[in-house]
Formats: structure tokens, C-alpha cells, sequence
């Protein structure tokens, strides 16, 4: 599908530009092979019970929870990743239908939504590595300066106010800091080293 297309297309670019080690690519299967499990899992139960696929309201949602049945948004959009891509993932999704609960910042999970300026976060990280940071988040910009990153202020409740978020191509979210660190250039620096699979340079003797 497109999510998947998505996922390859991004590091397949950059392992290509020499951005990224080859490693990367094995995030692919890592991430979106339980993601194809857990959508045929869902059709599976809705098959299983044509009525929690059909049923409207509150009734229909306590038997689709009962069930472990997703709400079709969830399934699509609210699923999260847990690979070497991803710092410290949270791949244990929300016991909910809510795809707002489920997009709560996760590392692992697609960045949410929220207006900066007029426009979505959704559109700000469209198929670019970003930072989002918080209200005073300030030395994150610099950091973000030192390694090419465009980034924007965002006030969220999923957004610590010196925190930050590095957010992938493919709008997931690759790391996120509830607190302030001592070097924020080299916390990033050394996160994308880490999440792009680059080779860890060896020193001169």
C-alpha cells in the first residue's frame, strides 16, 4: 500500500545519497510487517462479527473494545513502529477508538496534529526529517541549524515545553525529549546517526 511505498521510498533515498548506512533498510520489514499482521488480525475479527464492524454508538464501541476491535482509523493511521528507526519505540498501542489518544507523540507513532501558524504539523513534515519543538525550546533551533533541520515551534499537549520531537519523512515520529538535555546539538546529531544506521567512525591510531 502507500504506507508502505512511503516507508521503503524514504530510505531507500537516503542510503542512496549515502545519508543513511544500509542497515536502515532492514527497518522496513521491521516496521511494516507487523503493521500487515495486525491490519489482517482486524479484518479477520470484523469478519469473524459483521455487527462490530457495522454497529454505531456507544453499545457498538463497548462490544468493539470487548473484542479488541480498532476503530477503522486506528487501523489505518494509529498503528506505531517499533525498529532500529525509531529511539526507545512505544509500540504498545492505546486500549482505544480514538485515533487523537492513539497519535499522542510516541516515539514510533505518526505525528499528530496541531496548528502552527495557520498550517498542520501534518503538512510542516511532509516527506523532510523535522524538528518540532515546544514553547521554550529554544536551544533546539540552534541544534536543528547545526545539522540542516528545519524546525518549528509547536504548543501541544503532547509537546513538553522544552521538548522536542524529530519527525521522520514519513511523518513518524523518530525520538522524542520531554525535558531539556545538556548538548542539544549533539543529542541530535548523534540521534540521527543512530536512527539513519550510520557507520560509527573508528578513531586514527
Amino acid at each position: 500500500g502507500v504506507a508502505d511505498a512511503h516507508n521503503l521510498a524514504w530510505k531507500l533515498a537516503a542510503v542512496h545519497k549515502g545519508e543513511a548506512g544500509a542497515g536502515l533498510l532492514d527497518t522496513y520489514a521491521q516496521e511494516r510487517e507487523p503493521v500487515a499482521a495486525a491490519t489482517v488480525d482486524q479484518a479477520m475479527r470484523r469478519l469473524a462479527d459483521p455487527a462490530l464492524h457495522w454497529g454505531h454508538g456507544l453499545e457498538a464501541d463497548a462490544a468493539r473494545a470487548a473484542a479488541g476491535v480498532w476503530s477503522a482509523p486506528v487501523v489505518h493511521l494509529g498503528q506505531r513502529y517499533d525498529s532500529a528507526a525509531v529511539v526507545d519505540p512505544r509500540p504498545e498501542l492505546p486500549s482505544t477508538v480514538d485515533l487523537a489518544v492513539a497519535l499522542d507523540g510516541s516515539p514510533g507513532a505518526r505525528v499528530p496534529h496541531a496548528w502552527v501558524d495557520g498550517v498542520s504539523t501534518l503538512d510542516l513534515v511532509a516527506s523532510r526529517w523535522t524538528l518540532l519543538m515546544g514553547a521554550t525550546g529554544d536551544r533546539w533551533r540552534a541544534a536543528a541549524a547545526d545539522v540542516g533541520l528545519p524546525v518549528h515551534r509547536v504548543s501541544a499537549p503532547w509537546l513538553s515545553d522544552d521538548g522536542a520531537l524529530l519527525v521522520r519523512p514519513d511523518a513518524i515520529v523518530a525520538m522524542r525529549v520531554t525535558a531539556s538535555v545538556p548538548d542539544p546539538a549533539r543529542f541530535l546529531a548523534d540521534t540521527l546517526d543512530q536512527v539513519l544506521a550510520r557507520p560509527v567512525a573508528v578513531p586514527s591510531t
